[in-house]
């Protein structure tokens, strides 16, 4: 034993000195994407966990702060200088970068050098559109305003086509129409989902009664206390998609600029997402798909780069790329807002400021029609970092609070972007101007930095990840998912209950955790937009009662996946919101989804899964219980049942001290009306009920309030199972489960377990 202890201990060093790489371990082998082979190829400049210590300068040029050469393959021998200033980083270090006298980033020419101070500043630790497609803007039958169209994915990869979606072949093109009860599909869509159902293609099911077990383990991570966030958007009334107008089209507005934030029932409905008796805040992040066209705004007598927004067809968003303004009193209204709902501000950044087109397109070419051509997302000159610096410094001196975090531009990075299609040099060096002007008004404790705010691209990720900007600056790195595909197809009615599309969410997610761990460990990983269906999802789907099951599932997914934050498109506006301001603000089904995340999913992640052999259409979660819900030691259940037909019990769990029978426990089961033990019910309605009763809003106080959500209690020794109706789901709240991992886990970062 000895013999093997020495053996493996000279290995191990051998390692140390001499592995010229940071390869994800077996990855290499089971991952045979290309990204990948760039991860492999990667040479950093700093080893895993360590950092520049104290003020010391460097002469370097502009290639050496992006990528190592490849003539540095090998670490430095311990006696060279550049090791000598590396100390292990701490996990509540962040980077301070400051400007120098000598030239910039953005100078030329291109091998001019520059002069970066880098210091370790301890800071308090911080509990962590793309629509993704090429939007294009379309006339509309109403009259001013622009529809907008999505003809390409950009986040997704082209699919196989599985067997189920072969039946939506003669439906492709299509034109979709509206049915008496507003639901947004024809007839034929609707017989269709008959057809596939009896085919048995979707939430497939044999049975009227499935008897399963699940096995509870280990801790697989932690999120973000504050994990589930919400975002509102700049998009105006006009916005239009597919003949809809979803975005306050008879209201003054549910944009960041025109929403009212003095609505009694908005407020209540906020408000109720926080806690007050935890350290939970709402995370409210304020951006989208224009954040690169606003200007900021910081006196009244600054009007000359304010301009109203245009429909245009010469550009990819459908409206014309000149400045709108935010001023700093609606940025005071937020604050004041969000002061008193105890939400926290995720600002989104203009990453285009300073920049113009190359050259206007050519006559004939339509950024709307065509969108590989390179004047419509090509541009010219750096960033000018001084409107945002004059507007947080203006907000500063008025006694705001500070972003919680700001996120560098939108969608303008990759192949994936929209009205960009920035290298990951080149963004990496606009990113490092963004944190210093950042820097200069928070010199101390600034907020959250943000990068990446675009499609997932993996090849990307790791292209801005292997320069040193990526890796030591940003405290987040996020991108957008709308896994439904387009609002305009009718498959995604139909995705959110098949259990290999929604399996698919959870191999892109686990890429891309497997990217961080081996290119920056200490960085958090966001989605910071996700509404299921792109273009302003599909009425009658995204917010409905069906859509829970997506966005319950994705969450689940993330929060597993070490996600530490994920932001729904939107808390309102368009056809995807938690709250419906064509109702008054009245909750989608998908708000109480999110209510009953916050308030019983604790941060703590645990493995649970069904014994070897069950149905795929039980999808199982677990977290440890929230310190609003429970005891250290409960644990909460996530359990949705994507069956049409099948009803499911859960009659034990292993790997708990207790049997099931002999713990107390408080269910929470969300059902669509009309549902019964043997069908789903109608779950294509905006009505859901909580343990049979119905979800609805009291108008009999003085002011409107969101109903109270109350669980259903089983007492202990009632040997009692846990039931799921078919196409239903339930949190369970397991108390005095002592379960191990919940009650001895405490991450003094995160707060909350």
């Amino acid at each position: 034993r000895q013999l093997v202890i020495i053996v493996c201990f000279s290995l191990l060093i051998l390692t140390n000195q001499f592995g010229g790489h940071r390869v994800a371990g077996n990855a290499v082998t089971t991952w045979q994407d290309d990204w990948m082979h760039t991860l492999i190829q990667t040479k950093v400049g700093l080893k895993p966990g360590l950092a520049y210590q104290g003020r010391a300068q460097r002469q370097v040029n502009e290639s050496d702060i992006y990528s190592q050469s490849d003539t540095e393959t090998q670490p430095k021998n311990s006696g060279d200088e550049e090791n000598d200033n590396i100390v292990p980083m701490d996990v509540e270090t962040r980077l301070s970068i400051q400007h120098s006298n000598e030239p910039g980033l953005n100078d030329e020419p291109e091998d001019a050098e520059i002069q970066a101070n880098i210091r370790l500043v301890r800071r308090e630790p911080e509990s962590i559109d793309n629509d993704n497609e090429v939007k294009q803007p379309a006339t509309d039958p109403a009259a001013g305003r622009v529809s907008i169209v999505g003809t390409q994915n950009h986040l997704l990869e082209e699919l196989e086509l599985e067997p189920w979606e072969e039946h939506f072949e003669h439906f492709r093109g299509q034109k979709l129409g509206h049915s008496v009860d507003g639901d947004y599909r024809t007839e034929e869509v609707e017989s269709l989902e008959d057809h596939l159902w009896e085919d048995g293609k979707l939430g497939a099911d044999d049975t009227d009664l499935v008897e399963i077990s699940l096995i509870l383990g280990r801790r697989l991570g932690t999120t973000n206390p504050n994990f589930g966030c919400v975002s509102v958007d700049w998009w105006p009334r006009s916005k239009c998609d597919y003949g809809k107008c979803s975005w306050g089209h008879d209201t003054p507005g549910v944009s960041i600029l025109s929403l009212n934030l003095s609505r009694p029932l908005f407020r209540s409905a906020v408000r109720e997402l926080t806690a007050e008796r935890s350290r939970k805040k709402l995370i409210m992040r304020l951006g989208g798909s224009l954040a690169d066209y606003v200007y900021y705004q910081t006196n009244s007598n600054d009007t000359g780069s304010c301009h109203p927004l245009q429909p245009s067809l010469h550009s990819r968003l459908g409206y014309n790329h000149s400045d709108f303004c935010f001023d700093i009193q609606r940025w005071r209204q937020w604050n004041r807002f969000c002061k008193d709902a105890r939400c926290r501000i995720a600002f989104g950044v203009n990453a285009l400021n300073g920049r113009e087109k190359v050259a206007p397109c050519p006559v004939g070419v339509t950024c709307n029609s065509t969108s590989t051509a390179p004047c419509c997302a090509t541009w010219q000159g750096n960033w000018n970092p001084v409107n945002l610096q004059n507007f947080l410094l203006a907000g500063k001196e008025m006694g705001l609070v500070k972003p919680y975090s700001l996120q560098f531009g939108n969608e303008l990075a990759g192949t994936r972007g929209i009205l960009g299609h920035f290298s990951a040099e080149q963004y990496a060096q606009d990113f490092l101007e963004f944190a210093l002007a950042v820097q200069a008004v928070y010199p101390t404790d600034w907020p959250l930095l943000v990068a990446g705010e675009t499609g997932l691209s993996l090849l990307w990720m790791a292209e801005f990840l292997k320069t040193k900007v990526g890796q030591e600056v940003p405290d987040a790195i996020s991108y957008h998912l709308y896994s439904l595909g387009p609002g305009s197809s009718p498959k995604s009615a139909f995705k959110m209950f098949n259990a290999s599309h929604l399996e698919q969410t959870r191999g892109r997610a686990s890429k891309v955790k497997g990217l961080m761990h081996h290119a920056a460990q200490e960085t958090q990983l966001w989605v910071s937009e996700a509404g299921g269906a792109y273009n302003s999802g599909r009425p009658g789907v995204t917010d409905s009662f069906a859509s829970s099951f997506w966005y319950l599932d994705e969450m689940a997914v993330m929060a597993s996946q070490e996600h530490h934050v994920y932001c729904r498109q939107t808390l309102t506006g368009g056809n995807y919101a938690l709250l419906d301001s064509a109702r008054g603000f009245e909750p989608n089904p998908d708000y109480y989804a999110l209510l009953l995340w916050r308030r019983l999913m604790g941060s703590v992640v645990l493995k649970l899964d069904a014994v070897e052999g069950s149905p795929n259409y039980l999808r199982v979660y677990a977290h440890c219980a929230s310190s609003e819900s429970g005891q250290r030691g409960d644990v909460t259940l996530l359990l949705l049942n994507i069956a049409r037909h099948t009803r499911v019990e859960v009659n034990s769990i292993l790997g708990l001290s207790l049997p099931l029978h002999r713990m107390a426990r408080s269910e929470y089961h969300l059902t669509a009306p009309g549902a019964t033990d043997t069908t789903p019910g109608d779950v294509y309605s905006k009505v859901v009920l909580l343990n049979g009763k119905k979800l609805e809003i009291d108008y009999s106080q003085t002011r409107e309030k969101i109903p109270g959500l109350f669980g259903n209690q089983v007492k202990r020794d009632s040997n009692v199972p846990i039931v799921l109706g078919p196409q239903s789901y339930a949190f369970v709240l397991l108390q005095g489960a002592r379960h191990r991992p919940c009650r001895f886990y405490n991450d003094p970062k995160l707060g909350d377990s």
